[in-house]
C-alpha cells in the first residue's frame, strides 16, 4: 500500500500504524501528505477496491478520510 502512496499520491511522507484493542480488534491506519483522493469518485484502478474486498472478507471495516491537497488516511479494523 505504501508504494502506491508514493506513486499515485505524490506523497513525501507516509505513516503506517498497527495496533490491537483488547486482543479482539486489529487496527491499521495509513496516512500520507499527498494530493488526497475524491472519496466518492469512480476510480480506474483497483487498489481501493482490493482493500475493500480484503477487509470485507475478514468481516472488517474501512474508513477513508481525505481532503484534496491535504493527504489521505485509510483506517482499517479487523476482528481477531
Amino acid at each position: 500500500m505504501t508504494a502506491n502512496v508514493y506513486k499515485h499520491a505524490g506523497a513525501k511522507l507516509a505513516v503506517v500504524k498497527v495496533n490491537t484493542v483488547d486482543d479482539d480488534l486489529l487496527q491499521v491506519a495509513v496516512s500520507d501528505d499527498g494530493v488526497g483522493i475524491k472519496i466518492n469518485q469512480k476510480r480506474s484502478g483497483i487498489d481501493i477496491s482490493n482493500i475493500e474486498y480484503r477487509v470485507t472478507s475478514f468481516a472488517g471495516t474501512k474508513e477513508i478520510e481525505s481532503d484534496l491537497g491535504s493527504g489521505c488516511t485509510i483506517k482499517i479494523k479487523i476482528p481477531c
